[in-house]
This record gives C-alpha cells, sequence and structure tokens, in this order.
C-alpha cells in the first residue's frame, strides 16, 4: 500500500503537540484504516480509552490513524500502563483486528520509504518496481523524542537488508 510523499520530510509524522518522552506503540495494517472504517476505530479507541488504567489510576493516552495503514497507541508522560494494562491494550488491539478484518501485529511488516512515497508491507510483498528502498520509516521507536532523533532507518542497517534479500535483490541507495 503507497502512502503518497512528495519530500522526505517525515518530522510532522506525528502531532506536534505530543511531549517528547511520550510513549510509542505503532500498529501496521494490512488495509487502509480510511473513511467509515477511520471512524469506527475512534470511536472504539474513545471508549477503550477512557476506561483504560493502571491499579486504577487512568492512563492518559489516545489512538491515532496517522497515515491510511498506521495506527499509533500514545501514552502521554505523568501516568505509565503495567503489564496488565499493557495486556488490555494487546486485547483492544486484538479486538480492532477481529471486528474490522485487519492485520495490525504482524511484526515483520514494515513502511519502506521509496522514490514514490512510504509503502506499508512485508519485504516479500514490496513490489521490485517501486524502485530502491531508501529508508524505513522507524516505527520501531519508543518515544517521540526517539522517532523526531531518528524518523527512518538506513535501508542499509544488515537486519533490513536481510530482509529484503531474502526476498528479492534490489539495489540499495545507502546512506540514508
Amino acid at each position: 500500500m503507497l502512502l503518497k510523499s512528495s519530500v522526505m520530510d517525515y518530522t510532522d509524522f506525528l502531532p506536534a503537540s505530543w511531549p517528547e518522552s511520550t510513549r510509542l506503540w505503532f500498529y501496521t495494517s494490512d488495509q487502509d484504516l480510511l473513511a467509515e472504517r477511520a471512524r469506527k476505530i475512534k470511536e472504539a479507541a474513545a471508549v477503550f480509552l477512557q476506561g483504560w488504567a493502571a491499579h486504577g489510576a487512568p492512563i492518559q493516552a489516545t489512538i491515532e490513524i496517522l497515515h491510511p495503514c498506521i495506527l499509533v497507541l500514545a501514552v502521554f508522560p505523568g501516568t505509565q500502563p503495567s503489564g496488565c494494562a499493557l495486556d488490555k491494550a494487546s486485547g483492544f488491539i486484538e479486538k480492532l483486528e477481529q471486528e474490522f478484518n485487519l492485520n495490525l501485529r504482524q511484526r515483520n511488516r514494515m513502511a519502506w520509504i521509496v522514490a514514490e512515497g512510504v509503502w506499508v508491507s512485508e519485504p516479500a510483498l514490496l513490489p521490485k518496481e517501486k524502485g530502491p528502498v531508501q529508508g524505513v520509516l522507524n516505527l520501531y521507536a519508543n518515544t517521540v523524542e526517539e522517532f523526531r532523533a531518528k524518523p527512518f532507518l538506513s535501508a542499509s542497517l544488515p537486519w533490513i537488508r536481510r530482509a529484503l534479500a531474502t526476498e528479492m535483490n534490489l539495489e540499495f541507495k545507502l546512506g540514508v
């Protein structure tokens, strides 16, 4: 799935109002999260977040759809979800998957930066005609600060090269 981007500037990917120490969990969808589906997901998220707590203390958080197929759970400073609270969040994501026939927790799905924009897929599904992979959107960042400091990962990283080389022979543009 291609997300059009004319400029490789991802500084505005996360809302400017989110504090640097906001914790992040990214989920990539195998389908668009747009229109009616997005509205229903946001409604379900609002209900979940209203009751989400850690040992009785409310957790200040939001669930946002930042691009057509990238969902992010952001937990704001001042509250930290416990293991049980994180289990509840995982259960909520699983419920979204079932209700909307999605696959959000596949860890090998990445947001590849190619000449046309961002392509979200597993390495095996990245079309060769998209051209050289210039980097990977850093959906592994744990905080806003970490993401803003390094919004994308280089396609030259060994684990990314292995992921791509296993599936296809691509020319890499190094140095991103």
